[in-house]
């Protein structure tokens, strides 16, 4: 009986359908364990036209967590980059090969002391094995620059030969602008592939299975909780499917490479008929009866405003016969105590006349 009560509460407040779950990112983040520090944040900012200040209506402006080791922080590293993308890269158009650098130097001011060591190495890391791909030695000094610096790396690997080295440009198209175009998109979407993975080598445990691990998680063993609003449950359940995306990809036990790594299987894992299943997965059964049986429309067929004001409706029938429920349990307990002391008092006046009669017998 115990364990059954801890398995509901668990439901309840957790977002998971049982204990022992071993996954870094939760649904719901558990609470630090003791008294913690709490995590030093900093603020990032950028102008809008950077031909003036960034003040004002003229700045993007972002808060972000401060990260001083990379080691099993995947969960906070993939917060803080989808805040710099929604806040700061997508509004200012950093998103193709050309602004990469601008990319990765806001993503280094989140990370100080060890951490930005980490991301160092990692893009390092990444440049020799460019080189070495192309067919450059990279320890000749002639090529120390090229390897140290994200400038002249980028300007290298724009090169129509080095494209043709890399294999990302078919020889003889080097006086060809769109089929070089093409190539520089590839290569460069290699390149940041190859350094997010170098990354994800520590941000994530076990790396090879964390995503497979999380995706199970996402699709199997998440519930909504009871306080948890359908329209709180749906954003975060979308949020969490956002995060899968960008982390560390599936590869098996001996890859060594991010080419060995398999980066198509998020996309074609995480379409929205998979996301929206998940959701209704992660639904108490009631729910999930009023959906399919509630509407005519098919519930995968809806689009989210009427999927979400589907659950909704449940909710606020569910709500409110819990709180008829609670009050009549609630009347219940204050009759059945007033009969508890009616029948105390009755009880008492009977013992009292008892009393009475025999003090009467003893003086007469």
């Amino acid at each position: 009986m115990k364990l059954a009560k801890a398995a509901t509460a668990l439901k309840k407040h957790t977002g998971e359908k049982e204990a022992g779950i071993n996954v870094q990112m939760r649904f719901v983040p558990l609470k630090p364990k003791g008294e913690e520090k709490e995590p030093e944040t900093d603020s990032i900012s950028v102008a809008i036209d950077e031909n003036h200040r960034a003040d004002g209506a003229n700045e993007l402006k972002v808060t972000i967590t401060l990260l001083n080791n990379l080691h099993g922080q995947g969960v906070q590293f993939l917060d803080n980059l989808i805040t710099l993308r929604q806040g700061i890269f997508e509004p200012k158009g950093w998103v193709n090969y050309k602004s990469m650098r601008q990319r990765f130097e806001h993503i280094a001011k989140t990370l100080k002391g060890l951490a930005s060591q980490a991301l160092v190495k990692a893009m390092r890391d990444a440049r020799i094995e460019f080189l070495e791909h192309c067919g450059v030695d990279a320890s000749l000094p002639n090529v120390y620059v090229t390897k140290t610096n994200e400038t002249a790396f980028e300007n290298w690997l724009k090169l129509s030969n080095t494209l043709i080295d890399g294999r990302w440009l078919p020889n003889g198209q080097g006086l060809n602008n769109d089929a070089k175009e093409k190539a520089r998109i590839l290569a460069f979407l290699e390149y940041e592939r190859a350094i997010m993975w170098n990354l994800g080598k520590i941000l994530w445990k076990d790396h090879g299975e964390a995503y497979e691990n999380h995706f199970y998680y996402f699709m199997f063993q998440i519930v909504k909780p009871y306080s948890m609003t359908v329209e709180e449950y749906e954003y975060t359940m979308k949020t969490y499917a956002n995060k899968l995306k960008i982390m560390q990809p599936p590869s098996m036990k001996k890859c060594e490479s991010y080419a060995g790594a398999n980066w198509t299987i998020q996309e074609k894992q995480l379409d929205e008929p998979s996301i929206r299943r998940a959701i209704f997965n992660g639904l108490p059964k009631p729910y999930k009866k009023h959906l399919r049986s509630g509407y005519e429309q098919d519930w995968r067929q809806m689009d989210d405003a009427t999927f979400v004001s589907a659950m909704a409706d449940f909710e606020a029938e569910d709500r409110t016969s819990q709180e008829e429920k609670k009050a009549e349990a609630e009347r219940n307990k204050q009759n059945q105590k007033k009969r508890s002391n009616s029948n105390q008092g009755q009880g008492g006046s009977k013992r009292g006349r008892r009393n009475d009669n025999i003090w009467i017998f003893i003086i007469g």
